[in-house]
């Protein structure tokens, strides 16, 4: 398990954790269409501009888990071996995250986001060599393990059966090492396609989720905003032993361990990009939570930090 050490920032202690992440590597093209509502349209040609960047569940957590102060970030994944690859792994190595590329013969993933009013998203995805993610060598998983204080997992990684295997594996081992292991339940819409106890039998390799709270409501009864957070609560924590829930888009949130309970608010800038605010809200509260999960329920202190990076522009 990484060590927790205190670093001099600003003339303050600060304990620092490290983590490693699992989740695709994307080439993202954008348009912000928030002017336009798409419904019903057809055959209509739109002139806007089209921005491309570096993005993928992995990318964004490892930026908010950087920017939250972690000691050490660690991304495994599968990106090609194409000009989008190279710039994937430069865009992450700049930002000081170690990236451990699992070679593939495809192309890297490529995501097409259109913003829509209200913060609405349209999402078109080729995971391309995301899909070949699988167990990296055992040597080099055990030396990462070793240095980790934590294992994320992008929910998408559970999606294929191939690949849910092999994150077991691995989640093994960094249980071994004694790291927490935390999955973020994505897509919000999973309850489509695969039943509540298929899902949490895919997330039985974490201790922690981090879900919106709608989602839980359509996988128990097919409505949402069924559930009250306290209903939601008690449904996660029968199976995983901490859980982050979003519950609105206002955005309040609900953490809870078994022993604890607590509600905050953290205010939504709509200038930041919905992906990388939850992330944001994640990395800050799983860093407290393996620190000091006391403090996160009986202390407001750390949520200032957390206000502050989450409002942050891109």
């Amino acid at each position: 398990m990484g060590t927790f050490y205190l670093q001099k920032e600003g003339g303050e202690l600060k304990s620092r954790i490290s983590c490693c992440i699992i989740g695709d590597v994307t080439i993202d093209y954008i348009s912000d269409l928030s002017h336009i509502y798409l419904r019903g349209e057809t055959n209509s040609c739109f002139h806007n501009l089209i921005s491309s960047s570096v993005g993928g569940n992995a990318v964004f957590f490892s930026e908010a888990a950087c920017d939250a102060g972690y000691s050490n970030v660690t991304v495994m994944c599968s990106i090609g071996e194409d000009i989008a690859g190279r710039q994937a792994r430069e865009h992450m190595q700049k930002n000081g995250v170690v990236v451990h590329n699992l070679p593939s013969n495809h192309h890297t993933g490529q995501v097409i986001i259109v913003y829509q009013p209200d913060d609405h998203r349209i999402m078109i995805a080729d995971r391309g060599a995301n899909r070949d993610f699988r167990v990296p060598g055992v040597e080099l998983l055990a030396e990462i393990a070793d240095k980790s204080d934590m294992l994320y997992i992008s929910g998408y990684m559970l999606l294929d059966n191939n690949q849910c295997t092999a994150i077991h594996k691995i989640a093994n081992i960094f249980h071994a090492a004694n790291a927490k292991v935390f999955v973020d339940i994505v897509p919000h819409d999973v309850w489509r396609t695969i039943s509540w106890r298929e899902y949490v039998e895919s997330c039985s390799c974490a201790e922690g989720v981090a879900v919106e709270i709608d989602t839980v409501s359509a996988f128990h009864s097919g409505v949402l905003g069924a559930l009250r957070p306290e209903e939601a609560v008690q449904i996660l924590l029968s199976d995983f032993e901490f859980c982050l829930i979003r519950i609105n888009d206002k955005s309040d949130f609900f953490i809870a361990d078994r022993r604890h309970k607590k509600a905050f608010t953290i205010p939504y800038c709509r200038t930041v990009a919905s992906l990388r605010f939850t992330d944001r809200i994640i990395a800050h509260v799983m860093q407290q939570y393996i620190i000091n999960p006391r403090l996160l329920f009986e202390s407001n202190q750390w949520l200032e930090n957390v206000r502050k990076a989450a409002s942050r522009r891109l």
